[in-house]
């Protein structure tokens, strides 16, 4: 079977409080188009922090659209779920062509913001939060016996 139209949808947990966007199969209906950056210019800061670049380059990247169904009816057929986990100082939307391509041949994608300092732009306790370096010493608490 194959799918064409991508559908998409926003979550949020309650406990930990995380953002999630889901990209499905979907038919064909609704309002197609939303925000790749799904918090505007904030969201656009948070790349510019990560790329070292100055926050003007990203004001543009916040126009950016998505060419799904927002929460377009799901397909009735069979769906394969997957979960995407996105990168340093990335977001849950920031790879939506890869998220759907996945979706229009069949997968149900879930892609989480983490709340770690990962993300490029993220809430916590309602506070606007970007990204943040991981001290190497995290990444590698164990030391070398020599």
């Amino acid at each position: 079977m194959k799918f064409k139209n991508v559908g998409y949808s926003e979550y949020e947990l309650k406990s930990p409080k995380t953002q999630i966007s889901v990209f499905y199969p979907c038919e064909k209906g609704g309002i197609l188009g939303t925000g790749w950056a799904w918090n505007g210019q904030k969201t656009t800061k948070g790349v510019m922090i990560k790329q070292n670049l100055p926050e003007w380059v990203g004001k543009y990247m916040a126009w950016f659209q998505m060419p799904v169904y927002v929460n377009g009816k799901v397909t009735k057929e069979k769906l394969i779920p997957a979960i995407f986990s996105h990168g340093m100082g990335s977001n849950r939307t920031m790879n939506s062509i890869l998220l759907s391509a996945l979706a229009s041949k069949g997968c149900m994608v879930f892609s989480i913001d983490h709340t770690d300092g990962s993300c490029s732009h993220y809430l916590e306790d309602g506070n606007d939060k970007f990204y943040s370096p991981v001290p190497e010493d995290d990444f590698f608490p164990l030391k070398r016996r020599d």
